[in-house]
């Protein structure tokens, strides 16, 4: 559990200094400025919602090709996830995938 903390830390450290950081087969986090605006809660009022700095992530080639074939055919399993012949990394989507349904 500590490990996983330290990791956290370690990141949100770097995106305090940096505001980008790039984690390899994993995914990018980013800190970008959100625009202000009008938020309408349940209250069915009016709410000013000021601009603000959020993280962003967008997930690695690695990390959206295992979402996809977990949504396609159910599998987990990087290894075979990362077989060419099921998946044409040049485009980054799984054309022999989509054959095979």
């Amino acid at each position: 559990m500590r490990t996983i903390q330290r990791t956290f830390d370690s990141i949100t450290a770097t995106l305090e200094k940096e505001r980008h950081i790039d984690v390899r087969n994993f995914g990018v986090f980013e800190v970008r400025k959100r625009q202000p605006r009008v938020g309408r809660p349940r209250t069915g009022k009016s709410v000013n919602d000021p601009a603000k700095l959020v993280v962003t992530f967008r997930p690695g080639l690695e990390w959206r090709t295992l979402i996809l074939f977990h949504r396609v055919f159910g599998l987990l399993d990087l290894q075979l996830v990362r077989h060419r012949s099921l998946l044409d990394l040049n485009k980054g989507s799984a054309s022999a995938a989509n054959s095979c349904r």
